[in-house]
């Protein structure tokens, strides 16, 4: 039994929402990324964890400020390492909340799905106190969850955004992986931002996020029994929106892209076909067989090809079938992000921004 006052929030649309449980390609563009100049300067990766291990709380905190004119409120940011054998470290940025910080202020850890989908994306398109605009501009966003809580967003897991590892043994392959090392940036993040350690804490995400939520939840949980543990986080629930939790029932699709009238009679039956192949191949633990009839049909992350799904509707936006293509302004980011003055303001230096997302992808296929 879970905790006695331990809310679980999960909100889960069966139909076009879990949709993007994966697709991460087309659901979190890729944006066309600034290259950096010779004569650039995007300063150097900032690592936390020497300074939490050699005592220099205070140094942390303060090398990991982000100013970030002209948007005025602090925010933090900088790398945990997790794995010092494969040099695993997570990027993380936070955003106390705007309101302040009150005893009851939760702390919202915020996880994007994929897998492989950075973050940020949330951050600059979805719930983060700021966004970019068609010219490159900060504008701030007036309806944001940065009012009443404090933001924590981490590139999850190891490779995917800003994220990175320098070993493929790195590389989470289950759940109990994408915890470990989750739980590692956490308990780091807690002990040099000491501030926001006793607030209620919440786990969050969508999408591929429903595995990864309720994953980093568990462990919390479980570690959070141990008298001798280093760090409790103050466990108070989690909340998945749109989340991938059932796909032996979510991707039953027919029906349903029949009733909206995105695919005909013919086109529905070879649907259901391929959908009850893939029931058959997870009941029979194949699940990487699984992946693959669902990657033909829907994903169309590995294909060397279209999938069926854009073959038969010519869509490329999952987040809304009304619109053919994805609106430009959720890769705006991108750009902005890997800019060298950018990189410099939010401490990571001239490192890769999503290229080891495609691995992070291939290396959680049985886990799909």
């Amino acid at each position: 039994m879970l905790q006695q006052g331990f809310i679980i929030l999960l909100i889960i649309f069966f139909l076009t929402g879990n949709i993007q449980g994966q697709f991460r390609r087309l659901l979190y563009p890729n944006g066309k990324q600034y290259v950096i100049k010779s004569n650039d300067d995007p300063g150097e990766p900032l690592f936390l964890t020497p300074y939490l291990e050699q005592g220099k709380i205070e140094e942390a905190r303060q090398l990991s400020s982000v100013e970030l004119p002209p948007y005025k409120q602090q925010s933090f940011s900088g790398y945990l390492t997790v794995n010092k054998q494969y040099n695993s470290n997570m990027f993380f940025w936070f955003f106390p909340a705007q309101n302040g910080n009150k005893p009851d202020t939760p702390v919202m850890l915020w996880l994007q799905g994929g897998p492989g989908a950075s973050s940020l994306f949330a951050l600059f398109t979805e719930i983060g106190p700021i966004y970019i605009d068609a010219n490159q501009n900060i504008q701030l966003r007036e309806i944001t969850w940065n009012t009443n809580y404090h933001l924590l967003f981490i590139d999850n897991p190891v490779g995917t955004g800003y994220s990175f590892t320098s070993n493929d043994q790195g590389y989470a392959r289950s759940q109990d992986d994408v915890a470990r090392d989750l739980y590692s940036a956490l308990t780091q993040f807690f002990q040099i931002y000491t501030d926001y350690a006793s607030n209620p804490f919440y786990v969050t995400g969508e999408s591929y996020g429903g595995k990864y939520v309720p994953s980093i939840t568990y462990k919390i949980h479980m570690e959070n029994q141990d008298p001798q543990v280093k760090v409790k986080i103050n466990l108070k629930g989690m909340t998945i929106g749109d989340g991938l939790t059932d796909p032996v029932n979510q991707y039953m699709y027919g029906d349903f892209l029949y009733q909206i009238g995105l695919v005909d009679l013919s086109q529905k039956a070879y649907v259901d076909l391929q959908t009850a192949l893939m029931r058959y191949a997870i009941e029979q633990e194949r699940y990487l067989d699984a992946f693959h009839l669902f990657d033909a049909l829907l994903n169309g992350d590995l294909l060397n090809t279209t999938s069926y799904f854009y073959n038969v509707t010519g869509i490329k936006n999952y987040f809304n079938y009304l619109l053919t293509n994805e609106p430009e302004d959720q890769g705006y980011f991108v750009p902005f992000v890997t800019r060298a003055d950018r990189r410099k303001q939010i401490h990571v230096g001239n490192l890769s921004y999503g290229s080891q997302s495609d691995t992070v992808e291939k290396m959680l296929l049985n886990d799909v």
